[in-house]
């Protein structure tokens, strides 16, 4: 086991098991960044749920195919398999998972091959329960919708009231 604390050494180590297999909680628009070749990916479950990119989660699953993908309302998990290794962490599939944004993340990287059999098993047991709430493409696709209209509606009232304050010189509120 190995540990990886720095937004640098987690990008990296998470680039060098090739993920096949990965279960997180959000996906962020950046995910490219941290997926090597995203046709090595035979399956990836992400919680549907705000937080998540709903562009991203399209986007993800237009690039390894709907059948590959799988919404899981709950998971919280931060899971990456390779063929012969595992990252497991704090970080998401994003650049706030794993870039230097200020964040303080934490993953490990696992090479046992008893403990990649165990998260395999773990894995499985999640896209099991997936593909009982999410079986189809239109099931998966009507979730994420809803969730892409939610913040583009919400993008929508930050650009209006951004447009309003320049109109009117409004300053910025304070921090507190």
């Amino acid at each position: 086991m190995k540990i990886y604390e720095s937004a640098k050494s987690r990008a990296a180590a998470l680039k060098s098991i090739k993920p096949v297999r990965i279960a997180v909680a959000l996906v962020g628009e950046d995910w490219r960044r941290y997926v090597v070749d995203p046709g090595l990916l035979e399956a990836v479950i992400v919680s549907p749920k705000p937080g998540s990119n709903p562009f991203a989660i399209e986007e993800l699953g237009d690039a390894i195919g709907w059948d590959k993908l799988y919404l899981l309302e709950d998971l919280h998990s931060k899971l990456y398999i390779g063929k012969e290794a595992a990252f497991l962490g704090s970080p998401n599939l994003s650049a706030n998972g794993f870039g230097d944004n200020g964040n303080y993340e934490l993953g490990v990287l696992l090479t046992n091959e008893k403990s990649i059999k165990k998260l395999n098993i773990i894995f499985e047991y999640y896209r099991k329960q997936a593909n009982a709430d999410y079986p189809t493409k239109q099931k998966k696709t009507v979730t994420s919708r809803p969730l892409s209209s939610r913040l583009a509606e919400s993008h929508r009232e930050q650009t209006d009231i951004l447009r309003y304050r320049s109109a009117i010189r409004c300053p910025e509120p304070e921090r507190l």
